[in-house]
């Protein structure tokens, strides 16, 4: 037989630097470094000068919130000072608004939390009549104030490593939580998080009705009515100022291009101007804007889709914010609590305004809860978070049977485990059942605290332990059940049977997924941390992810050896802490581009590795699903169509184990796969000429795993008994408990049909297999010496195919 060994190569330690694609750039003790798209950054101190650095930092703390303080009561003088509601517009327009077509969130400078912050701050007091217009120097002093005080609140917090007492994870959990707290904003695309809010609450509109006279769906609709209206008045003021802009530009050329002579008066001039069929066009259009030249575009006015009353009830005033300013140690602080996040429309002499309509629509769901939990407390408990969770429950379970085509799905299953002598009926929220994978779901529909989100540590450990750690323990409860107990029953809420496992011994994977309904960042994608301080118990890995993430990856991956392939990586990329990501998008944008794989050392020497910029084209493409931009490519893995169209190939066979193939083919890196690719083809070229079968086998050493893959037009019984011993054979010499024989049936150029064998054993000696290996071993290196006229070269690789260098080997 004709074999090709091949091995993952270890780009980590092997690749060289490419010079057209490195720059480096020294700042005292910092190097920073770019290699391609990887940016690295070290630094020269030694251990001494560092222990100083923290020194000097922990004491300049106190001076630092000095600082602050005072650059808040002058921002508060500025309030004052002048019209409020321009200081708050000028921040808005920095901040809150962008041309679709070239936005980009890594690159994106705007930052929605510094009008969040001039919001809290101005409504903390009471407003004042006839104060100045604000003057071009206080606009930018202003917004200067707003920008240095949270980037200074920023190092202020991240500088209480340097004065910590509780262990270093737990400073770096809450500085992650705090910076999260002050600068991100958003954790949905705005599609999702409407269906989202959608269907939370449609069942609760005969409550809102009675108790608001709203259903659901209007406050969504006014909330929506509200942010188009700020676009459109924006769109038609910088119309308007754009053609006034064009105008000026033509008279430009057009007085430019005339003798002054030819004009009789100045009136001639003009009256000739007014003439031009461009300007008289753009004059037009100026009128149809002329409206809108002095209108502030962050009013709202009531319509039948925003009524008064809505309007209303999602206002502030100023003076209804004091706590902001007066909370005691960090009065004004931006990390204070804010009455905008419950009432973002500011109203004032019977007007509206919506300075920041991402807001509003951001908190749509927190403001239709907080209305039901302040009007009835028991309705709240027994109505709308049962139904919470189980809306969680059912979503979850959709996506993952989009993800998992012709999976069993089972949700709300009881049964039934001894505990202290005796019996006890338990719940699990769902179970999937696909090929050889079996998915275990629990559903948390809690929320983080604000404490929490701010860095409360006792907060954050006891939302960590609530919506992780639980779903943890309950979905290992289930594990264990299925494991301890011959045949698992599970049963419907009503006690009929829903479920029993039989041949329990066939799922080989069993994945542990926690969906949470709210994003809760590095708290889910840093489980490392959890574990490091004694958050999260167990030796495996859970999945913990956001129901909208879930739904993105529902709606991206295009095949299920895909997501298995995905999910398998994911869980062991919690195994290197040096990635730090709080956004789940990022796992699966990495994996698309980079394959996810850190098993090659790509991460050693390093702290930190932080990816930046991978979900731009995710968020261009959702955009452009909703219309908002004019292109957007669907991301993709990053494998040959020829390969992709192989794994789907044998996904359809539908054979158990398939997926142990497909994901074990997606192991191998593009250039592997392609290699494979050529190889297939070059045989079955060969296999149709010659009517000869063709062969190739290939170890995957990492996961101690082979795979034969044979090539025929004429396969009969003989010659594939032939291949099973071959196989075993092979399992033999590497010491593999698992080979794969992949066959392709070649039926005529272009048509195949494939079938698939999994082998499995544990190793132990064997003298009968011991002498059919030398044998082997011998008739390899035979052929060899006659085909090539020489013995191998020491570091070759040896003729027998066992990956091992012919010195390790035969050479022996």
């Amino acid at each position: 037989m004709g074999k090709k060994s091949s091995r993952r190569k270890n780009k980590g330690k092997s690749a060289k630097i490419n010079k057209k694609q490195y720059e480096a750039y020294t700042y005292g003790p910092l190097k920073l470094e770019r290699i391609g798209r990887l940016l690295r950054m070290g630094s020269s101190w030694s251990p001494g000068d560092f222990a100083k650095f923290i020194e000097q930092v922990r004491k300049g703390r106190p001076q630092h919130k000095n600082e602050i303080d005072s650059k808040i009561a002058r921002l508060v003088s500025l309030f004052d000072e002048f019209e409020p509601l321009e200081l708050i517009a000028s921040v808005s327009f920095r901040n809150c608004f962008c041309d679709p077509e070239k936005y980009k969130e890594s690159t994106h400078e705007g930052m929605e939390c510094f009008i969040e912050y001039a919001m809290s701050l101005a409504l903390s007091k009471e407003y004042r009549q006839n104060r100045q217009h604000a003057s071009k120097d206080a606009i930018e002093e202003f917004n200067k104030l707003i920008s240095d005080i949270h980037h200074d609140v920023i190092w202020y917090f991240g500088s209480e490593i340097a004065d910590r007492k509780r262990p270093r994870q737990f400073e770096e959990l809450r500085t992650k939580a705090i910076m999260r707290y002050l600068c991100v904003r958003g954790d949905s695309y705005p599609e999702h998080h409407l269906d989202l809010v959608r269907g939370l609450f449609k069942d609760h509109d005969d409550f809102l009705v009675a108790n608001y006279g709203f259903t659901s769906k209007q406050v969504i609709d006014a909330i929506t009515d509200i942010e188009n209206q700020v676009l459109e008045n924006i769109r038609r003021q910088t119309g308007f100022w754009d053609v006034m802009r064009e105008l000026h530009e033509v008279f430009k050329e057009f007085v430019a291009n005339q003798a002054p002579e030819s004009f009789s008066s100045l009136e001639d001039l003009m009256e000739r101007y007014h003439t031009l069929p461009q300007v008289v066009e753009k004059t037009k259009k100026l009128d149809a804007l002329e409206d809108s030249a002095n209108l502030n575009p962050f009013e709202i006015v009531p319509t039948a889709k925003a009524p008064r009353e809505i309007l209303a009830l999602n206002s502030a005033r100023f003076g209804d914010n004091p706590q902001f300013l007066n909370f005691d140690p960090s009065p004004g602080w931006p990390t204070n609590d804010s009455i905008i996040y419950e009432q973002p429309l500011i109203q004032i002499n019977g007007k509206f305004y919506c300075f920041c309509p991402q807001l509003a629509f951001r908190r749509m769901g927190d403001i239709l809860e907080k209305w039901i939990r302040d009007k009835d407390a028991e309705y709240y408990q027994s109505r709308y978070l049962k139904s919470r969770s189980a809306y969680l429950e059912k979503k979850a379970l959709e996506y993952l049977r989009n993800l998992l085509p012709g999976a069993e799905v089972f949700g709300k299953l009881y049964y039934e485990i001894e505990g202290g002598g005796e019996k006890k009926r338990v719940e699990t929220d769902g179970l999937v059942l696909f090929d050889e994978n079996l998915f275990i779901i629990e559903a948390k529909a809690g929320s983080l605290s604000t404490s929490a989100k701010r860095g409360g540590i006792e907060r954050m450990k006891r939302d960590a332990k609530e919506l992780v750690d639980h779903a943890y323990e309950q979905a290992l409860r289930t594990k264990k059940y299925i494991m301890e107990h011959p045949r698992p029953v599970f049963e419907y809420e009503n006690g009929s049977e829903a479920l029993a496992i039989k041949d329990k011994e066939n799922y080989r994977k069993i994945f542990l997924v926690n969906v949470t309904l709210e994003n809760l960042g590095h708290l889910a994608t840093e489980l490392n941390s959890l574990k490091g301080l004694d958050l999260l118990h167990g030796r495996e890995w859970p999945w913990s992810v956001f129901i909208n993430d879930l739904r993105v990856i529902s709606e991206i991956v295009e095949y299920p050896s895909e997501f298995l392939h995905f999910l398998q990586r994911r869980i062991r990329a919690n195994d290197h802490p040096q990635f730090e990501s709080a956004d789940e998008l990022d796992f699966l944008m990495y994996y698309f581009r980079d394959g996810l794989y850190f098993e090659d050392g790509i991460l050693k020497g390093l702290d930190k590795f932080r990816p930046t910029g991978y979900t731009d084209d995710l968020d261009r493409y959702f955009d452009f699903v909703a219309g908002r931009v004019s292109t957007g490519k669907k991301p993709r893995l990053e494998i040959p169509k020829a390969y992709e169209k192989l794994i789907k190939e044998i996904e359809t066979i539908g054979k158990s184990r398939f997926t142990k193939v497909t994901t074990s083919l997606l192991n191998f890196d593009w250039k592997v796969q392609q290699e494979i690719l050529d190889i297939i083809n070059e045989m079955e070229y060969s296999v149709l000429a010659q009517a000869k079968d063709r062969d190739f086998t290939m170890h995957i050493s990492k996961i101690k795993l082979g795979i034969t893959f044979s090539i025929s037009a004429a396969r009969t019984a003989e010659s594939l008994r032939k291949l099973e011993r071959y196989c075993h054979l092979k399992m033999y010499q590497t010491k593999f408990e698992e080979w794969i024989l992949l066959l392709i049936n070649v039926e005529g150029k272009g048509k195949r049909n494939i079938d698939f064998q999994v082998y499995e054993k544990k190793w132990e000696y064997d003298s009968e297999m011991e002498d059919r290996l030398q044998r082997f071993k011998s008739s390899k290196l035979a052929q060899f010496i006659k085909t090539t006229g020489k013995t191998p070269e020491r570091n070759d690789p040896c003729p027998c195919g066992s990956g091992l260098k012919f010195k390790k080997c035969c050479g022996r």
